[in-house]
């Protein structure tokens, strides 16, 4: 008998949790890589401009930026510790391939 409606065993809803969870991880790992640039670019405008109020608005997009990595930076380290990779990070997109298979074959 399973917990949801479409009785999916208990043990399939872990599974996809996990799938769920490593997903996760490799998308924030991509949001963290795209903030990157923003942090940088913002970071030289805001030096290399001679207007004030260019300035304050290339420093309140990299403070923006820089908190929507903390925020990132945060999520990835809870996935990690509630749902530690088995192989370690370097091996995300594998695992990430992996599972993607998995759903293929399942859906066919």
């Amino acid at each position: 008998m399973g917990i949801w409606s479409d009785e999916t065993p208990v043990s399939h809803s872990i599974h996809d949790v996990e799938q769920w969870v490593l997903l996760l991880t490799r998308d924030l790992h991509t949001l963290s890589n795209k903030l990157l640039p923003i942090l940088v670019f913002t970071d030289l405008g805001a030096r290399r401009s001679q207007d004030p109020k260019i300035q304050e608005y290339f420093e309140k997009i990299h403070r923006s930026a820089a908190q929507a990595r903390e925020i990132v930076t945060k999520l990835r380290t809870l996935c990690e510790e509630q749902h530690p990779l088995p192989d370690g990070r370097e091996n995300l997109q594998e695992n990430t391939r992996l599972i993607s298979r998995g759903k293929e074959g399942e859906s066919q």
